[in-house]
């Protein structure tokens, strides 16, 4: 299976839940697409207007296809991924979480770039109260 049939199949597979931007891969950004997710929650009482709470939660994956994964491409590509998803991302009340995602497909990978995967922890809190 090749990596354009894999990145197709994969993507059909999100297409159930997410919605799919697919993007024209360029040399310089090897984007294959990005994918969105949102749900609202909510809970009442009898009345919608008696709310008890209610939250918001969002999930964005950026899919790379690339021949051969290296470290300093892998960090390229994820510090993209981190800064457009945070663009996307509304800290406001009601916001409970936002996940993103970078999935990178390859032939091969340098070990370097692999070990760097394993160990990338990407966290942020906001804090709503003082």
């Amino acid at each position: 299976m090749t990596r354009e049939q894999f990145c197709d199949r994969l993507l059909e597979s999100y297409s159930a839940y997410y919605d799919i931007e697919k993007t024209d891969p360029t040399a310089e950004l090897p984007l294959i697409a990005k994918c969105s997710f949102f749900v609202h929650s909510e809970k009442y009482v009898l009345l919608k207007s008696a709310k008890l709470w209610s939250a918001d939660s969002k999930e964005y994956v950026y899919l790379f296809s690339v021949s051969h994964l290296t470290k300093k491409l892998y960090e390229k590509y994820r510090n993209y991924a981190y800064e457009k998803g945070m663009a996307l991302i509304e800290p406001k009340p009601g916001h409970m979480y936002t996940y993103i995602t970078a999935i990178f497909v390859c032939d091969t990978y340098e070990s370097a770039a692999k070990s760097a995967l394993k160990r990338c922890r990407l966290h942020k809190n906001f804090h709503f109260s003082k």
